[in-house]
């Protein structure tokens, strides 16, 4: 994993220099200073009994060997129909709902396709109810203006009991020694959050920008992403209780982008690469289609209630050439 992510990490950085982009800082969760600030975070957070171990139900692989984490089962949707991952169905359009891996229809191991069984393992878990009032009064002032976003943040914290913030992998932030949870990192959910706030860190920013009341904070995400943006890291701040302050937070969702009528997802591998982008035309003459793509799909969908981008190469090519 970690010579992946460091090729992934020198070819995406040319790319947004292509893309005429310039970026205070391009973090990543494999740093080690980002790794001492999370293994530091949970710590606090054990030692103020925040957080709880607890005997969770998880898949295994026989075959493997191998405790099963999110991705590594997958199964069909039992809301949908549609492929489903351990943790979320991948119809991003018509469902994309949170899973557990026991709820799948025909739940089995993503790496050899065998089913999978329950197995108890113990895991870190950040219970929500304590923190659930304030997590509600801090959605609905934060997301007044954004409707859409409050209610979907609203019904993602009515639906949570609590976090599980371990999960059985060898790739990823290590758990402080003394929790005794040997095997275990930290979910890359919760580590790839609270990364938002080590690279202002990084930056020198931490206090301006997180424990200042006034300071802006805009996080531009998927759709599917606001429960975890929401919910679960002002949860993990306020869970601190370091003088983080939990106010001028704002998200922009992107739409669901649809390519020739399917979802685009680097999961399924449909859509186009940026380098195959960009090696067709300039990086100006794509952000003039994509945007007047939006637009249009924000019109239409002021009447339909779905303001999907749905990109077809033939109307690509209309609206480039005219």
């Amino acid at each position: 994993p970690s010579s992946l992510v460091d090729e992934k990490y020198r070819e995406t950085v040319p790319l947004l220099c292509d893309l005429g982009l310039s970026l205070d800082i391009f973090a990543r969760t494999s740093d080690p200073a980002h790794e001492r600030f999370v293994s530091g975070f949970l710590g606090r957070l054990f030692q103020r009994r925040a957080v709880v171990t607890r005997a969770l139900r998880v898949p295994y692989c026989a075959m493997c060997d191998k405790h099963l984490p999110d991705r590594f089962t997958e199964g069909a949707c039992p809301k949908c129909g549609s492929p489903a991952f351990g943790n979320q169905c991948n119809n991003k359009r018509g469902c994309g709902a949170i899973r557990d891996p026991f709820e799948l229809v025909d739940a089995r191991c993503a790496v050899c396709g065998n089913g999978v069984a329950a197995r108890d393992r113990e895991h870190l878990v950040l219970p929500l109810d304590p923190l659930r009032s304030a997590l509600a009064i801090h959605i609905e002032r934060s997301y007044a203006e954004s409707p859409a976003i409050r209610d979907r943040a609203l019904a993602s914290l009515a639906a949570t009991r609590e976090v599980v913030l371990t999960r059985d992998s060898t790739w990823g932030v290590p758990l402080p020694a003394e929790m005794g949870l040997p095997g275990r990192t930290v979910y890359s959910w919760v580590d790839s959050l609270l990364g938002k706030v080590s690279a202002v860190a990084a930056l020198g920013k931490e206090r301006e920008v997180y424990r200042t009341l006034g300071a802006r904070k805009l996080f531009f995400l998927g759709a599917d992403g606001v429960g975890f943006y929401a919910v679960l890291l002002p949860a993990l701040l306020m869970a601190a209780d370091d003088g983080y302050a939990l106010d001028g937070y704002r998200i922009a969702t992107n739409d669901v982008l649809i390519c020739e009528g399917g979802i685009c997802s680097k999961s399924t591998r449909n859509g186009i690469w940026l380098p195959e982008a960009l090696a067709l035309l300039p990086a100006d003459e794509w952000r003039f289609v994509i945007f007047h793509a939006e637009a249009e799909a924000a019109s239409s969908g002021a009447a339909t209630g779905a303001a999907d981008l749905d990109f077809r190469w033939d109307k690509f090519a209309h609206d480039a050439n005219d």
